[in-house]
């Protein structure tokens, strides 16, 4: 009889947690749409630094972007002004920092293969390839090939020649895209993509790249 009335509180006492997490996390998240501070749950922040890489040039920008957070009663809301959902309701097991920002990073052969998501969705790409000089038959066409892609709208490439204290030259290749309807069939799959794949999840787009490209390790 004690053990079943010790059961009955100790449910008691769960249920009115979760029940006042519900009222507290519909509360705050109303406030937060509105744009108030949320009442009942502790707020932090997160700032994001990231290098942009200037298209048609060797510079690169330092951007950064700061995301509120605020923790509450077995849940969090994320508030950021730069995304399409500017105000999203998290579970405490749910990773919201990796929902808006998150990147996968491939390697084929000799090429390695960046992928930046923002909110589940791909944004942008970049290739980075380091090729010893004596493997180029002809640097100056390769070169030409490479900036090419500046031409390109919402895209840029980096080529450098590089020689290390053995006197071993290499020339290190970048391109980087922003995600892009316009993008043509060509330059997406330089960067191993195609139109359907732009606007699927992280984790689609990993399968498909593995069923294109056996060979492609990605982490």
């Amino acid at each position: 009889m004690k053990k079943k009335k010790t059961l009955i509180i100790t449910s008691i006492v769960i249920m009115s947690i979760i029940f006042l997490g519900i009222i507290f996390a519909c509360l705050d998240y109303n406030l937060a749409t509105k744009g108030m501070k949320p009442l009942f749950s502790r707020e932090s922040h997160s700032v994001i630094e990231y290098n942009a890489v200037i298209a048609g040039d060797n510079e690169t920008k330092q951007n950064e972007e700061e995301t509120i957070y605020y923790s509450g009663l077995g849940y969090k809301l994320v508030i950021c002004t730069n995304c399409k959902n500017k105000v999203k309701m998290f579970l405490f097991t749910e990773n919201a920092q990796k929902y808006y920002y998150d990147d996968l990073k491939c390697r084929l052969n000799h090429q390695e293969f960046l992928y930046i998501f923002n909110e589940s969705i791909l944004t942008n790409t970049q290739i980075m390839e380091t090729i010893p000089t004596k493997d180029i038959e002809d640097i100056d066409i390769l070169q030409e090939e490479v900036l090419e892609l500046n031409n390109t709208h919402n895209c840029g490439s980096n080529f450098n020649k590089q020689k290390n204290s053995n006197d071993f030259e290499t020339c290190k290749i970048i391109k980087h895209c922003d995600i892009n309807p316009d993008l043509d069939k060509d330059t997406l799959k330089e960067f191993l993509l195609k139109r359907e794949y732009l606007t699927l999840s992280k984790k689609e787009i990993i399968k498909n790249l593995k069923k294109d490209y056996p060979k492609l390790l990605c982490e």
